[in-house]
């Protein structure tokens, strides 16, 4: 498979606040997962209040 796509695509800062809204709890809990000492596994639960699944996007 090819790709013309240039080597690094840029990305706008509300397309990262996006991601941080989105996917911000989720990779928080990778990272302590990962940083964990090995002979404890971790309990993840979901933050109180938040809704359940993904909001569809505002669109301007």
């Amino acid at each position: 498979m090819l790709d013309d796509l240039p080597k690094r695509i840029p990305v706008t800062a509300r397309e990262l606040d996006t991601i941080q809204i989105y996917l911000g709890d989720l990779i928080d809990r990778l990272i302590a997962d990962a940083v964990s000492p090995a002979g404890t596994k971790p309990v993840s639960t979901p933050k109180a209040g938040k809704p359940v699944g993904v909001p569809p996007l505002e669109r301007d």
